[in-house]
């Protein structure tokens, strides 16, 4: 099969997609959209064209998973703030002339809250949750060309309230070594929601595309990440008439929108991450991310803070690698995440 083929396939798989599970701004299932690794958070918050021996940037595109990989372990803990905490756990394995297979699971809390009649009577307290399976597959096709796949199938509950549906997740990326290039398109959350929490009124998921580059410098230690996603919106940009005074300012939300908006560029930049990483040894790595479109609409003009940006660093001791991020979301809400990822092969043969 020619490459032309394959990307023509992925191509219409991700028509079909878009036909299906509508849109990235409404519907459901929203935790498919966290980031589920301090690497992805601090690349800002999506990641899918970095191809190394991290087993997490498999979450994000499966074809990013290899060979290299094979009896890899990876844990994360993460605070998303305001008492939603989330965890995930993912192993892979390499089999030969299969192909590489992931296999992992997502748990979120989103914590406790009030039960309130309409009369504003305390009925005691309830809590919600939800859990993610997931099943990776990827294969190189052609020297450099990956492609993969990810089944995610999730459980919700909130209050008595109970939800389940599948989606999944196909991507194809292409890596030049000699360079330190790679090129990724990915198309996710492709599924729909089997049993809604209402009946007879089911949700759509949050369907995205999302292509993205990256690049390391051959004679610096420095890797640069671009990441376009939202590309089933043409149009990210809108005015907030729900407020007469925002951001406590005298102007309208008019021209709030329009005193920091240039139309064009701020629509094409709230499309794009932008990664950076400083990586001096294969030890240790510290890495930069803003998110344009989480600053765009989360900061407020008096106070903008680090709002859309994150920070993380790695660092490998012995034969584990532990990783840390840090990310703001807005004024009052950041988010803390440490995960450890080891290969199960090297620290049973330490034990013998």
């Amino acid at each position: 099969m020619s490459v032309t083929k394959i990307i023509s396939a992925v191509l219409i798989v991700l028509a079909i997609g878009n036909v299906y599970s509508q849109s990235q701004f409404t519907g459901t299932y929203r935790s498919y959209e966290l980031p589920q690794s301090p690497r992805i958070v601090g690349l800002g918050g999506k990641s899918i064209a970095i191809s190394d021996n991290d087993l997490s940037l498999s979450l994000n595109n499966p074809s990013l998973l290899k060979a290299e990989m094979s009896n890899a372990f990876f844990v994360n803990a993460s605070g998303y703030g305001n008492g939603i905490n989330y965890g995930n756990v993912l192993y892979a394995r390499h089999f030969q002339d299969r192909g590489n297979f992931a296999i992992g699971l997502l748990y979120l809390d989103y914590g406790d809250f009030r039960r309130m009649d309409e009369f504003g009577y305390d009925l005691g307290e309830f809590t919600g949750n939800e859990y993610i399976g997931y099943l990776i597959w990827s294969k190189e096709l052609f020297k450099n060309i990956h492609i993969g796949a990810t089944a995610k199938p999730i459980y919700s509950k909130i209050e008595t309230y109970t939800s389940y549906g599948a989606a999944f997740d196909l991507g194809i990326h292409y890596t030049n070594p000699t360079i330190g290039t790679t090129f990724s398109v990915v198309g996710t959350n492709i599924g729909r929601q089997i049993k809604p929490y209402v009946n007879d009124a089911p949700e759509n998921l949050p369907y995205d595309i999302q292509v993205g580059f990256s690049t390391k410098l051959q004679h610096a230690p420095f890797r640069f990440s671009f990441m376009f996603y939202n590309l089933t919106h043409k149009s990210l940009l809108y005015s907030n008439h729900n407020v007469s005074e925002p951001n406590n300012t005298n102007m309208s939300p008019e021209e709030i929108e329009k005193d920091y908006v240039n139309d064009d560029l701020e629509n094409f930049l709230r499309h794009m991450i932008f990664g950076f990483e400083l990586i001096p040894s294969k030890a240790f790595y510290l890495q930069f991310g803003y998110n344009f479109l989480r600053r765009s609409e989360l900061k407020t003009i008096a106070k903008p803070s680090l709002v859309g940006v994150s920070l993380g660093l790695g660092i490998r001791v012995k034969k584990i690698q532990i990783n840390y991020s840090f990310a703001q979301y807005h004024l009052a809400h950041y988010s803390n995440n440490l995960s450890l990822q080891f290969n199960l092969h090297d620290i049973f043969q330490d034990e013998n």
